[in-house]
């Protein structure tokens, strides 16, 4: 029993080491929302990046984050969402899963930074 409690504690502290994000201050935007990012894998045509908007309380009264993972691809300049996490002031978070179609990054968007980072 006692190595059973030893397994399972190693397991989960390994899973939720590998959940947390090294977030990385980007930049601030005309509404005062703090985006960071967390660099997640290399591919064969792009990355993998987290995105995270912190929310200011005029912003979003409700929503205190929303974090993105999203892939990039550098042969095209697109960007496709895969997960959308929601995190709420008071509440559990709302994790949505789902692989969105590849469209264009907009010239304005935040990502542009990254792609110039990750795709030289």
């Amino acid at each position: 029993m006692k190595n059973l409690f030893a397994i399972l504690a190693i397991v989960f502290t390994i899973y939720c080491s590998a959940q947390k994000k090294d977030y990385k201050f980007l930049t601030t935007d005309q509404y005062d929302t703090k985006w960071y990012y967390s660099f997640e894998k290399k591919t064969s045509d792009g990355f993998y990046s987290w995105l995270k908007v912190e929310e200011t309380l005029k912003t979003s009264p409700s929503a205190k984050s929303t974090e993105y993972l999203i892939e990039f691809k550098c042969s095209n300049k697109t960007m496709s969402d895969e997960i959308v996490i929601i995190n709420w002031r008071e509440g559990k978070p709302n994790i949505y899963r789902k692989k969105y179609p590849f469209t264009p990054v907009p010239k304005k968007h935040i990502g542009n930074s990254l792609l110039e980072k990750y795709c030289s």
